[in-house]
């Protein structure tokens, strides 16, 4: 058999393999090396194909697709830089456990190293992010054609479970990459053996439990069970496997609750235990000195705010308990005394068994009470403040999006703006956020991935600089298989770095951090082929935002806001959450 036959036969199985261990997403970016793997991936009546212009956004596609479903999504590339453009998606994907496979195509190891056009050192490229990785030599018929369908199931073995991250496959190709046009014959396929008729993975790899010593655990149960003063966090978590176990324990337990944006949990309706605005209750001294917790139990990853880790950092907490599916470490403030590297789903149903429900007392009863107070107030300040405002927009777009919709926010203000002014009782919405290494860019391509993954309507939050990062994901919006509504908060610049001691540096810190663009949005709709509208004020939000929504189609809406004004709007409500908190602060 020619060997470029081989070519289109080893990648049909590869894709093949990949769909039977329910990989069937694919962020497809043109290009000639990759041919083999592209035409295997198109021809596939079972794969779900999405042409990506560049390597950057089809990676953070990808990633967002495995945020929404828990599988990894495939991105296919050619050789060359097409390949490092990976790179801010594979770090992400690293950092915050979300599987991904890299299916990236290379040149044969005779022109490796030999000043062949479009070669480039790939050894180790993403070496410190990367879960597996594995060099495909060139097809041949030496080798036996199970070796594609091994060395895959061994890959989404390790792209996923409790250390999931990042694979990569390198696919090496010799030309002539296709046989003219040739279909593929059954006598071809027998040549290579049985495989494509299989419905079942070549290798089917068992998950392993993890879990502690149930010595361990009861151990921790006494410790917990033993405490005055306890506070539960909630960092990331992937599944409602994970949310509704802890759910059970928080009712159980009965101990306040800060739950992070990210877990799922910050915008539901999680009883009375979740303290919405810790964050601003920690403004106040009185507050933090009669809150000191002598027991914190952390499930899941890492929380947003900074004024929550260094609350914990100055109190010194007799006992820090972090309860997450890996084993990294997981201690920026080096105040944690117990890491249990176990399923968080797990743990929590184990622990709820061996705990007596208990009353809430007055230690919950006094957070209770004072996120009330401050959830009041920030509500009346939003509502009475004329112009349209960052916080509004937060505040706003976390009451309107539809039922069975999704969110995605960005990093920079509008995460910290939804974490701390989002309303609340919304358990039938789905939240993502890139967290693992917490960067601007890419954001518009991981919500459309998160999108079709979720198979909802989304909304995406997004500041303006983040937009400019990811311009190009825009031209994913058409043909994106669920409607995305884009919110870009227009403030002409880094409105973050008003909050940084930067600010006081006048002769440098406008032109070199805020980076002025003067760019406009709205006018990107004929562009790009969506809809597009500029809004200046609280009504013309409501209306855009809702005509979006009912249109069922895709959208851009532009808030334009700004910056500096922002920022003292922001300083007055914290100077009245401050001034709010400071009274008869009694437990």
């Amino acid at each position: 058999m020619e060997s470029h036959s081989l070519n289109l036969l080893w990648a049909g199985r590869l894709v093949d393999e990949l769909i039977r261990n329910g990989c069937d997403y694919f962020c497809v970016c043109p290009g000639s090396r990759s041919t083999p793997l592209t035409v295997a991936a198109a021809r596939h009546q079972h794969a779900r194909c999405s042409v990506c212009y560049d390597e950057r956004g089809a990676a953070f596609r990808a990633l967002g697709f495995a945020r929404a479903t828990g599988r990894a999504g495939v991105v296919i590339t050619t050789s060359g830089t097409a390949v490092a453009n990976l790179y801010p998606a594979v770090a992400e994907a690293a950092h915050d456990h979300v599987p991904l496979i890299l299916l990236t195509a290379d040149r044969p190891p005779e022109l490796l190293d030999t000043g062949a056009n479009q070669t480039m050192v790939r050894q180790d490229l993403f070496a410190p992010f990367l879960r597996w990785q594995f060099n495909l030599p060139c097809p041949t018929a030496s080798v036996r054609p199970e070796f594609v369908q091994t060395t895959v199931d061994q890959a989404i073995h390790r792209s996923g479970g409790h250390h999931a991250g990042p694979v990569q496959i390198n696919c090496m190709y010799r030309e002539p990459f296709l046989d003219s046009g040739r279909p593929m014959t059954d006598r071809d396929k027998m040549e290579t053996g049985p495989g494509p008729e299989q419905e079942e993975p070549f290798t089917r790899y068992s998950r392993p439990s993890v879990r502690i010593e149930e010595e361990d655990l009861d151990r921790l149960a006494g410790l917990i069970d033993g405490a005055e003063k306890g506070l539960i966090l909630v960092g990331r978590l992937f599944s409602e496997m994970q949310r509704g176990a802890i759910r059970r324990l928080i009712e159980t337990l009965n101990w306040p609750v800060y739950a992070d944006l990210s877990s799922g949990l910050r915008l539901a309706e999680t009883g009375t235990h979740i303290m919405r605005y810790f964050d601003q209750q920690l403004l106040s001294k009185t507050f933090c000195e009669r809150f000191r917790p002598d027991v914190v139990l952390h499930l899941g990853g890492r929380v947003i705010s900074k004024r929550v880790g260094l609350f914990f950092e100055q109190c010194r907490s007799p006992h820090y308990i972090v309860v997450d599916d890996h084993s990294d470490r997981f201690d920026p403030i080096h105040c944690v005394t117990e890491r249990v590297a176990c399923d968080v789903a797990w743990f929590a149903e184990a622990l709820s068994q061996r705990l007596q429900p208990r009353a809430e007392g007055g230690y919950g009863a006094f957070s209770k009470r004072k996120a009330a107070d401050v959830d009041r107030l920030i509500a009346e300040m939003i509502a009475q403040e004329e112009n349209i405002t960052e916080p509004f927009v937060a505040r706003r777009v976390s009451e309107r999006v539809p039922e069975g919709g999704a969110l995605v926010v960005s990093n920079s203000m509008p995460v910290r703006d939804v974490d701390l002014y989002g309303c609340h009782g919304r358990d039938d919405i789905r939240v993502a956020l890139n967290r693992g290494v917490s960067g601007i860019d890419g954001i518009l391509a991981t919500a459309v991935g998160f999108a079709e993954g979720t198979g909802r309507s989304t909304t995406v939050l997004i500041g303006d600089l983040a937009l400019i990062h990811d311009l190009n994901s825009l031209t994913m919006l058409q043909r994106c298989r669920q409607p995305v509504i884009v919110v870009v908060v227009n403030n002409h610049g880094g409105g973050i770095f008003h909050f940084l001691p930067i600010a006081e540096q006048a002769d440098v810190f406008e032109e070199y951090f805020v980076t002025p663009h003067g760019y406009s949005f709205a006018g990107l709709g004929e562009t790009f082929g969506i809809d597009a509208v500029g809004v200046a004020s609280k009504v013309e939000f409501d209306q855009a935002y809702t005509s979006a929504v009912e249109s069922g189609r895709s959208a851009l809406i532009e808030v334009v806001t700004a910056g500096r004004e922002n920022f003292l709007f922001r300083k007055r409500m914290k100077k009245a959450i401050l001034d709010l908190l400071q009274d008869e602060a009694k437990l």
